[in-house]
C-alpha cells in the first residue's frame, strides 16, 4: 500500500479539483489496489520487498499528476466539462423561464388530478378558471403568493440543477460558484406578470428582483463552506515537491481544437450575432436619444403650448344650448387632493388632481360643477401595495355609486371624467345607468380609447407613442395639468381629463337619478362633473 503522504496528496488534490464524492473514494481504492498489483509483480520478478515498493512507486507516478489526469478525463468525458462557459455561464440565463413554465405545468397537473380525485366540484377546468378570473379579489389574493412560490421553486431548481451538473462534470467549486453567479443574474432580471387571461415572461433590467437572486448566492456560500470543510478533514501533510507539469498547449494547437469542435464556432457565431445586435441597438439608442432631445427642447414645448391655448379658448360656453350643472358633492368618495390615484408602486405620493380648480368652471365649452371625484374600482388598484401580504389592507373603491339625483330632462349628458391605467382600447370601463321617473332605465357605456384615455399621457402630437386623442366624436380633451408625481417620474407627460357628450336615449322622459357603475376592468374610472344639456327652443 502507498504511504500516507502519497494517498493524502492524491485525495487532497482530487478534493481541490472538485472530484465527485463517490468517484473520489473509488479512485483512492483503485490507487491502493494498483499499487499493490505493481508490488506483487515486482516480487514475482525476484525483487526484494523494499526494492519492489520503490519500483511500484516509480511506476505509479506522482499522486498530484495522477489526480489531475483523472479529473481531466472526467471533464473531457462530459459535454458540460468540455464546454463549461457555454453550459454554466450562458445556459442558466435562458433556462429559468423554461423551468418556471415547467413548475406552472406541474401545478396545473396537480390541480387537474385533484379535481379528478375528488370529483367535478373541485375540477380545475375552463369554467372554474373563468369564474375565478372574474373574482378579481380572489384572483389577486391567490395569484401573488402562488407566483412567488413558483419563482422561489424555479430559482432553487435552476441553481441546484446546474450546481449538480458542474459537480458531476468534476469542474470544482470555482465553476460551481460561477454557475451560481449566472443563476443569480438570471433570477435578478427574470420577470413574470400574471393577470386574468394574460401571462408575460421576460427579462427586465431596470427593476432587478433582488430577493430571488439571494437563493443562488446562498447556494454559492454553502458550496464554498463545504469545500473548505472537506479539505480541512484531511490531516496536515509534510511538504512534498510538486512535479513539473506539462506546459500549456500552444495557441496554434488550441486553435486547431477549437476548429474541430462545432460547439465552439457555433457559440462564437451566436455571440458575434449578439454583439452585433448590441452594437446596432447602441447606435439606434444614440440616434433615438438625439432625436428625443430635439423633441424635448424644440418641438414638444411648442405643441404643448398650442394645446394649452386651445384648452384656454374652449373655456367659454357653447351657444345655442341650455346647460344645467349637477352638484355631486353628496356622492363624492375621494377629494381631489387624495393620492394614490393611479395605483402605481412608488408613484402614489403626490399623484392627485389637486391642481384642478373646484367650483363651476367651463371645460371644452361646457360648464361643470367640480367638488371632488367619484372614484370607481379597477383592477390596477391591486398594484398599489408592493407586497402581496398587505393586499387586503388597502382601500377598495366602490364598484358602483348609485342614486345620483338629477331631476330633469335633457337631450344630452355632458360628463367630465378620466381613468387610470387605460391599457386596452374598446373595453367598457364604466357605465351611466339612467333611471327615469316612469320607472324605466337605460345605460350609456363609457368605452376606453373611445370616450376616455389614461389620465397620464402626452398633450403633444409628434412621436407621442401614447394614445393622443379619443376616437368618439363627442369626446375631446378638456383639461391638462400636472402634479408632483408626474413631474418626478414622467415630466414629458401631463394629467388629462376629457369631456364626453352622450345622447339621452329618452330625451322626452325626466331623469330621476343616475348610477355610475364600474366595468371591473384593469382601468380605474372616475367622474368629476355632470351637466344636463338641452337645445334652446
Amino acid at each position: 500500500m502507498p504511504d500516507a503522504t502519497t494517498i493524502g496528496l492524491f485525495e487532497r488534490r482530487l478534493i481541490e479539483l472538485g472530484c465527485p464524492g463517490r468517484r473520489l473514494s473509488a479512485s483512492v481504492r483503485e490507487l491502493e489496489d494498483h499499487y499493490q498489483d505493481l508490488v506483487e509483480a515486482a516480487l514475482t520478478e525476484g525483487c526484494g520487498d523494499r526494492e519492489a515498493e520503490v519500483r511500484a512507486a516509480a511506476q505509479l507516478g506522482h499522486p498530484v499528476v495522477l489526480a489531475e489526469n483523472l479529473v481531466m478525463g472526467l471533464r473531457q468525458a462530459s459535454w458540460w466539462g468540455r464546454h463549461p462557459i457555454i453550459g454554466f455561464c450562458l445556459c442558466p440565463l435562458f433556462s429559468l423561464a423554461v423551468i418556471w413554465l415547467a413548475c406552472l405545468g406541474v401545478l396545473v397537473g396537480i390541480g387537474w388530478f385533484w379535481g379528478w380525485l375528488l370529483g367535478p366540484a373541485y375540477a380545475f377546468d375552463e369554467s372554474s378558471m373563468t369564474a375565478f378570473q372574474s373574482n378579481s379579489v380572489a384572483f389577486e389574493g391567490l395569484a401573488s403568493p402562488l407566483m412567488l412560490s413558483i419563482e422561489t421553486v424555479s430559482a432553487l431548481v435552476l441553481t441546484t440543477g446546474f450546481c449538480w451538473l458542474a459537480w458531476r462534470a468534476a469542474l470544482g467549486w470555482k465553476w460551481i460558484v460561477a454557475t451560481c453567479a449566472a443563476c443569480a443574474l438570471a433570477c435578478l432580471v427574470f420577470y413574470v406578470s400574471v393577470q386574468p387571461q394574460n401571462l408575460t415572461i421576460g427579462l427586465r433590467w431596470h427593476q432587478p428582483h433582488w430577493p430571488l437572486a439571494l437563493i443562488p448566492v446562498a447556494v454559492a456560500v454553502m458550496v464554498i463552506w463545504r469545500q473548505r470543510t472537506m479539505a480541512g478533514i484531511l490531516p496536515p501533510l509534510p511538504a512534498a515537491p510538486h512535479p513539473t507539469l506539462p506546459a500549456p498547449r500552444a495557441l496554434r494547437e488550441r486553435w486547431g481544437v477549437w476548429l474541430r469542435m462545432p460547439t465552439y464556432w457555433i457559440t462564437t457565431i451566436l455571440v458575434a450575432l449578439l454583439l452585433l445586435a448590441v452594437a446596432m441597438q447602441t447606435v439606434q439608442s444614440r440616434h433615438y436619444a438625439a432625436h428625443r432631445a430635439q423633441l424635448k427642447n424644440q418641438i414638444w414645448p411648442a405643441e404643448r403650448a398650442a394645446t394649452l391655448a386651445r384648452l384656454q379658448a374652449r373655456q367659454q360656453p357653447d351657444s345655442g344650448v341650455h346647460e344645467t350643472t349637477i352638484n355631486m358633492k353628496l356622492w363624492i368618495n375621494a377629494p381631489l387632493e387624495a393620492d394614490e390615484l393611479a395605483g402605481i408602486p412608488g408613484k402614489a405620493k403626490g399623484n392627485n388632481l389637486a391642481s384642478l380648480p373646484t367650483g363651476v368652471h367651463v371645460y371644452a365649452g361646457v360648464p361643470f360643477d367640480v367638488e371632488g371625484r367619484l372614484q370607481l374600482y379597477g383592477r390596477s388598484q391591486f398594484y398599489k401595495q408592493p407586497s402581496w401580504a398587505t393586499l387586503y389592507k388597502q382601500q377598495q373603491w366602490a364598484t358602483q355609486i348609485k342614486n345620483i339625483v338629477v331631476g330633469g330632462r335633457c337631450d344630452r349628458l355632458q360628463v367630465l371624467h378620466g381613468a387610470c391605467d387605460v391599457l386596452v382600447s374598446g373595453q367598457r370601463l364604466a357605465g351611466l345607468v339612467l333611471h327615469y321617473t316612469d320607472g324605466s332605465s337605460a345605460e350609456i357605456p363609457i368605452v376606453g380609447g373611445e370616450d376616455v384615455l389614461g389620465w397620464w399621457g402626452p398633450i403633444y402630437d409628434t412621436d407621442s407613442s401614447w394614445d393622443r386623442n379619443p376616437t368618439a366624436a363627442g369626446t375631446e380633451l378638456a383639461w391638462a395639468g400636472s402634479n408632483p408625481s408626474i413631474q418626478k417620474h414622467a415630466p414629458d407627460l401631463s394629467l388629462r381629463l376629457y369631456r364626453s357628450a352622450f345622447d339621452n336615449p329618452h330625451p322626452d322622459l325626466e331623469i330621476a337619478s343616475i348610477d355610475y357603475v364600474s366595468g371591473l376592468k384593469h382601468a380605474s374610472p372616475f367622474l368629476l362633473g355632470l351637466t344636463l344639456e338641452t337645445k334652446n327652443p
